[in-house]
């Protein structure tokens, strides 16, 4: 559940709750709270913040809680046809630089003679770098769109 996994998370991080509070802007009795679920409504805001402090996705923290996926389910949901279109757009350019990248490294990578066990330690890195920057965007995407929302309310 989401309290699990953020001590889980935050301890693997080598955060104190005071630490983690003051880098999200709360308090470390409130992580405390979240932690021993006696809490257990945090704004999608708070969690979005709790997550870029840990450097994981929303998904991650809230894997096993299904009332928190669904509340992150229910935001994007709520966003509007334009908004969804413009994140699908920024997504397509992501994956569009990807693709760019990938075939630029295998270009040069072609004519060297690399065994069976270099090339598949050569692809997990990639793999890595790939997932990392994907991991980066779509978290810097998603502050952005639930910062534009909280703006737009005010």
């Amino acid at each position: 559940m989401f309290g699990d996994n953020l001590k889980r998370i935050r301890k693997k991080s080598k955060l104190t709750q005071s630490e983690l509070g003051n880098m999200v802007g709360v308090t470390g009795a409130y992580i405390q709270q979240l932690e021993k679920r006696r809490k257990s409504n945090p704004s999608l805001e708070v969690i979005v913040k709790i997550c870029d402090a840990l450097n994981v996705l929303p998904w991650e923290i809230t894997e096993g809680d299904e009332t928190m996926s669904k509340a992150i389910v229910s935001y994007i949901t709520s966003l509007s046809p334009e908004e969804l279109k413009e994140s699908k757009n920024d997504i397509d350019i992501q994956l569009d630089s990807l693709t760019t990248f990938v075939k630029t490294i295998l270009k040069e990578f072609k004519d060297l003679d690399l065994s069976t066990k270099e090339f598949n330690d050569f692809s997990l890195i990639v793999a890595s770098w790939l997932r990392e920057y994907f991991e980066l965007t779509t978290r810097a995407k998603i502050k952005e769109l639930i910062n534009e929302n909280s703006a737009n309310k005010k």
